[in-house]
C-alpha cells in the first residue's frame, strides 16, 4: 500500500467520524426539545361523544369545535325531547354540567317548565336540522323543528322552528355549560344580530327622512 493512499484513508475516516459526532449531537438536541415539549404540552384525549360521528379532541381547558358541537347537540336533544315522566331524569343528567353562575337559574327554569308540562300534559320533541359553533362567543346553536302536543293525540301536534343556544367551556377535561337559552326562529348568531341592528337602523333613518320631508 502506498503511504499517500493510506494517509488519505485516515483523513477520510476522521472526516466521517467528525460528521457522525455532529449528527449525533443534533439528534440528541432534537430529542431534548421534543421531550421538553411533551412534558409541558397538555394531554390530548381522543373521544367520541354519542352525538359525534367522528373523532374529536379535548384537553384540560379546551376542545375541538366538533366536540363542543356534539355536546351542544346532546343538551339540545335532552331539553327538546321532554315528557312529564322524563323531566326528573333530564334534570339529573343536566345538573352536573351546569356552571355555578347559571346553576340555580337553570334548575329553577327547568322545574318550573316541568310543572307546566305535568299540569297541561304537554309532550315536546325536537328534531335538529343545523348546528353552528361561534368562535367569538363559544356558543353552540342547534336549530331545528320543535313539536308539541297535548295528551296522546298526534292530530293536535304543532310544529315550529326552534333554536337552542348553549355556551360550552372545558374545565379539567369536562364540558361545562355556561349559558342556556331557547327561542323560536333561527339561530341568533352575532352576524345575524348585527344584520338585524343595521336593518333597524336603516329603517329608522328612512322613517326620519320621511318625517323631515313631510315637515
Amino acid at each position: 500500500m502506498q503511504l499517500g493512499t493510506f494517509t488519505k484513508s485516515i483523513e477520510d475516516l476522521r472526516s466521517k467520524l467528525q460528521a457522525s459526532h455532529l449528527l449525533i449531537l443534533v439528534m440528541v438536541a432534537c430529542n431534548i426539545v421534543l421531550a421538553i415539549g411533551l412534558i409541558f404540552r397538555d394531554t390530548a384525549v381522543a373521544v367520541v361523544p354519542w352525538t359525534l360521528d367522528g373523532r374529536a379532541e379535548v384537553t384540560k381547558d379546551d376542545a375541538s369545535e366538533n366536540y363542543k358541537e356534539a355536546w351542544g347537540m346532546a343538551i339540545a336533544l335532552l331539553l327538546g325531547n321532554v315528557q312529564p315522566a322524563t323531566v326528573e331524569f333530564i334534570a339529573d343528567r343536566v345538573k352536573p354540567l351546569l356552571s355555578p353562575e347559571i346553576y340555580h337559574e337553570a334548575i329553577d327554569a327547568l322545574y318550573s317548565n316541568a310543572q307546566i308540562l305535568r299540569e297541561e300534559r304537554v309532550t315536546l320533541r325536537f328534531e335538529p336540522r343545523r348546528v353552528i359553533y361561534e368562535k367569538t362567543t363559544g356558543h353552540v346553536f342547534v336549530s331545528g323543528y320543535s313539536y308539541s302536543r297535548l295528551g296522546t293525540s298526534m292530530d293536535e301536534e304543532k310544529r315550529h322552528e326552534r333554536t337552542f343556544e348553549i355556551g360550552i367551556e372545558i374545565a379539567q377535561y369536562a364540558p361545562v355549560i355556561t349559558y342556556i337559552d331557547t327561542y323560536t326562529g333561527k339561530a341568533r348568531t352575532e352576524d345575524v344580530l348585527e344584520n338585524e341592528r343595521k336593518k333597524k337602523e336603516r329603517e329608522s333613518n328612512r322613517e326620519r327622512r320621511a318625517r323631515d320631508r313631510d315637515k
